[in-house]
Formats: structure tokens, C-alpha cells, sequence
């Protein structure tokens, strides 16, 4: 049980807020791009981490093979900042 609106008691989410912000800052310094891309690199890493599997889902599924029900083509994926 958690208390309403302490979002520092849910771990799981916690978990991942700090997964996708280490995510952000890496990619942001290893691009070597301006501060003002942030927005992007917010996006971007979005989408790499809806292409992960996930326990939680049946079979390992991605959350975008269990939305939209179809398998997902990661052959479009770059590498950020090329």
C-alpha cells in the first residue's frame, strides 16, 4: 500500500524515471549535441524503451506489441546523434 500522491514510494516507477534519466544523460553527453535537443532525446529514448520486453506482459512482449498487436521493426533504429 501506498500513500496518494508519493510518487517516492512506488519503486517500480521510481525505477524507471531513473532508468530513462540515465539514459538521457548519456546519450546527450556521448552525441556531444546542444542542450536545446533535449526534447529529443526525451522522445527518443521513449521509443527505445517501448521496444524493450517486459516481464510484466505476457511472453515477454514489448508494450507496443500489446497495443497495437503487431510485431515492431527495429531495423529503422539509428544510432542517436549520428
Amino acid at each position: 500500500m501506498t500513500n496518494a500522491s508519493t510518487p517516492q514510494e512506488n519503486r517500480v516507477v521510481e525505477y524507471l524515471n531513473r532508468t530513462i534519466l540515465e539514459m538521457i544523460r548519456t546519450m546527450m553527453h556521448e552525441s556531444d549535441l546542444p542542450r536545446n535537443l533535449w526534447p529529443f532525446v526525451v522522445q527518443y529514448t521513449q521509443e527505445i524503451v517501448n521496444r524493450l520486453p517486459m516481464r510484466a506482459l505476457s511472453e515477454n512482449k514489448t508494450s507496443y506489441e500489446a497495443f497495437y498487436l503487431k510485431k515492431l521493426l527495429v531495423k529503422n533504429l539509428q544510432i542517436f546523434g549520428c
